[in-house]
């Protein structure tokens, strides 16, 4: 098992993924890539306190609905996320690497599953409505039937 991918959204649950990515990665010597995608439903607030809503391409509009960053700024959140939820690993000495992508959280795993993973642990997203997934289905479960690789889920 060379290279392991854990997509997180910043919940506990996705720290319970990282940490047993970890485990696995010590076993096998593996490189684990933490990953982090922002949607375009995703509403965040800034250190101001400011509600930051992200659009469809990735465009940011302050709630007035004036543009607000750039779809690089944009990027760098995500990489943010995923570099945050990767230091315990980094701290273990272990393969570690963070990336961020925009996009449709699951679509964006699966496409980056395809470059040679070999697993992919994920968490199951909390905070969504039952009405919501039985539209659009959860991420996990999306990427659980799509992936090209071995999929563990982590409760």
């Amino acid at each position: 098992m060379r290279k392991i991918l854990v997509p997180v959204d910043g919940s506990p649950l996705g720290g319970m993924a990282v940490a047993r990515a970890g485990e696995i990665a010590k076993k096998f010597g593996s490189q684990v890539t933490v990953m982090h995608t922002k949607s375009g439903e995703e509403v965040e607030k800034e250190p101001t306190g400011e509600e930051v809503r992200f659009g469809p391409g990735g465009e940011a509009y302050k709630k007035e609905g004036k543009p607000g960053m750039t779809y690089e700024d944009f990027l760098r959140a995500a990489e943010l996320v995923a570099e945050e939820a990767a230091k315990p690993l980094v701290k273990e000495k272990l393969k570690v690497k963070a990336l961020g992508r925009v996009g449709d959280p699951a679509e964006e795993i699966l496409k980056v599953a395809k470059d040679g993973y070999d697993l992919i642990v994920i968490a199951p997203r909390g905070g969504v409505s039952r009405l919501k997934k039985l539209f659009l289905g959860s991420v996990s479960k999306r990427v659980a039937d799509g992936a090209p690789c071995s999929v563990l889920v982590v409760r």
